[in-house]
């Protein structure tokens, strides 16, 4: 198994391209134009999807059917009455 995509989350452009940093050419699209979503990070840039259920990043195309595939993500979260999970 290889690395199929890597997304760094430090996009800050006037568009919704969210660069496949693997060189495989698997781009995501966000919600709105990744220059909305960019914050300060701890190492770098990064994305803040915590504006509402609307803003995501669409991989789709990116996980088959028929293969196992293994997703993991740094997140950053707080602690919410009303969401209490991540």
């Amino acid at each position: 198994m290889s690395l199929s995509a890597h997304y760094k989350l430090n996009d800050n452009a006037a568009n919704t391209v969210v660069a496949d940093a693997s060189g495989n050419g698997h781009d995501g699209t966000a919600s709105s134009n990744t220059s909305t979503l960019s914050i300060s990070a701890k190492v770098a840039l990064g994305f803040d999807l915590s504006a509402s259920a609307a803003t995501y990043i669409d991989v789709t195309g990116l996980t088959s059917t028929t293969q196992s595939y293994t997703f993991a993500a740094w997140v950053w979260g707080t602690r919410n009455r009303s969401h209490p999970g991540v």
